[in-house]
């Protein structure tokens, strides 16, 4: 039974496609804000903010995956579900200090590169498993790798 009415019809959407529509949205946000603004890439940390947007991306559907494991019996994700927040939170920061070229980014970068590290040791061990901790893995070793380029 659906709860549409003529004034709020049924909306087929899942929650991961709203969550991949609002990375995007970030990201041309982003680079809207940049061209608008006459902003010069020189220097910029493209790079940075890619990964970032990539690995938010994975994030946001890894722990949509978890959620829903876990609320069907799953109990050995918890560790994974508490790593995967933590990344995402380091990735919120990142991000915002990458797009305004912040003096604190390259302090920041060295804290994601360990929170990162320890999003992919808990996501290997379920990797094979579930494909949404796989890919998550692959955009924190992307993220830890731009990340140690301007932190080195």
């Amino acid at each position: 039974m659906d709860n549409a009415t003529p004034e709020r019809p049924a909306v087929g959407i899942s929650r991961r496609t709203v969550m991949k529509g609002a990375a995007a949205l970030t990201a041309a946000m982003a680079g809207a804000n940049a061209m608008a603004n006459g902003h010069s890439h020189e220097g910029s940390h493209d790079h940075i903010v890619d990964s970032t947007l990539q690995c938010k991306k994975d994030a946001e559907a890894c722990m949509h995956h978890l959620v829903t494991e876990m609320a069907n019996g799953a109990s050995d994700l918890g560790t994974c579900a508490h790593k995967v927040s933590e990344a995402m939170a380091v990735c919120e920061s990142l991000l915002r200090l990458a797009v305004h070229d912040s003096s604190h980014l390259e302090a920041m970068a060295k804290v994601a590169v360990d929170v990162k590290r320890d999003c992919v040791t808990e996501c290997d061990k379920h990797a094979d498993a579930h494909e949404a901790c796989a890919a998550l893995a692959r955009s924190c070793r992307s993220c830890i790798e731009a990340c140690e380029s301007i932190s080195a």
